[in-house]
């Protein structure tokens, strides 16, 4: 045994203690025991959400809100009877967003108790539009596609009254260069259309839009540390 190793390890065990007294006395107190926000975890991803509250988008073109009683859908609507109705939604891309990865928003939609007939809604993404603190407005709707890799598609409302599906918009995270298009802090307004003057919208009622949410690939180094206060 080398000389000086006990006292070496007396020591570590003190600190240890000490730290240990610290972090106890902290939650007596009712004080969070660490101050810092976020902890390192590894340089890996996970998916991350937002949610966004289709009451509160912008409406455009005859697009409004309904609250209805009975057995009917509440919702933002999309009419039948308008040339292009529209809404748009906003939102801010987080601190542990992971620059140059894509950017998924799901649409929530349904039809209508009275409009159970097999039809389909057009819908297109109208416009996307991203800002950033010390530059000026990009506007990369060209990023921005259905599942079916357009910037249109007819979603297929079958005839089953108050039908839910879903259906997504993904806004690339690179543009055709392959350079980062988004970083965080990043604020980003997607508008959505109904092309209701389309051959291929044949539903004469309504479309619902029920819900909305961002889903976004966060960096693991900003997970969480969750202390007990």
């Amino acid at each position: 045994m080398k000389d000086g190793w006990i006292p070496k390890f007396v020591q570590l065990v003190l600190v240890a203690l000490f730290i240990g007294i610290g972090f106890v006395a902290g939650n007596d107190a009712g004080h969070p025991t660490v101050t810092v926000a976020q902890q390192p975890m590894s340089s890996g991803l996970l998916p991350r959400f937002i949610s966004l509250a289709p009451e509160f988008a912008t409406l455009l073109n005859g697009a409004v809100y309904e609250l209805n009683g009975g057995g009917d859908l509440s919702g933002l609507v999309l009419p039948g009877n308008q040339v292009i109705p529209r809404f748009a939604v906003g939102f801010s891309l987080p601190p542990d967003y992971a620059p140059g990865t894509d950017v998924v928003l799901r649409v929530m939609w349904g039809n209508s108790r009275f409009n159970a007939v097999t039809c389909g809604y057009r819908v297109w993404v109208n416009g996307v539009s991203r800002f950033r603190p010390g530059g000026p407005p990009a506007y990369p709707y060209t990023l921005a596609t259905f599942p079916n890799g357009q910037d249109e598609m007819t979603l297929v409302a079958p005839d089953i009254s108050e039908q839910v599906r879903a259906t997504t918009v993904t806004i690339a995270g690179k543009d055709f260069g392959g350079n980062n298009y988004f970083q965080p802090g990043d604020a980003i307004s997607v508008l959505l259309a109904r092309r209701a003057d389309n051959v291929n919208d044949t539903c004469a009622g309504k479309m619902y839009v029920l819900g909305l949410d961002v889903t976004y690939q966060g960096l693991t180094a900003y997970l969480p540390l969750v202390m007990k206060p």
